[in-house]
């Protein structure tokens, strides 16, 4: 995995306001997660226990991709938020190969 504890433990910090009492799972996908590949930007997937918290969290996406940035430097982060257990083909496809960065 191509994330430093320190970067996984800012990343955490960060999102951790937003979260509260919600029930959720960060993973990270995508290149970071091999320490073979090079480059790439940082893949967040943010699972949450229902559609509610899914959707209140999306409405504040860009305050906690800020509060990400704030924390680890300006770098290229996409962050997905889907509800647990979805059957989103997206979801579904990367979950296999992610890696659990927090539950909450």
């Amino acid at each position: 995995m191509r994330l430093t504890p320190t970067e996984i433990d800012q990343i955490i910090k960060a999102v951790n306001p937003f979260i509260k009492t919600m029930r959720a799972e960060l993973r990270l996908y995508g290149s970071r997660v091999s320490d073979a590949l090079k480059g790439g930007d940082i893949d967040l997937l943010l699972l949450l226990e229902n559609k509610e918290n899914t959707d209140i969290l999306l409405s504040k996406k860009h305050n906690i991709l800020a509060a990400i940035k704030a924390n680890i430097g300006d770098q290229k982060i996409d962050l997905k938020m889907a509800v647990q257990n979805t059957d989103d083909p997206f979801v579904q496809l990367i979950l296999p190969k992610s890696i659990v960065l927090h539950h909450w």
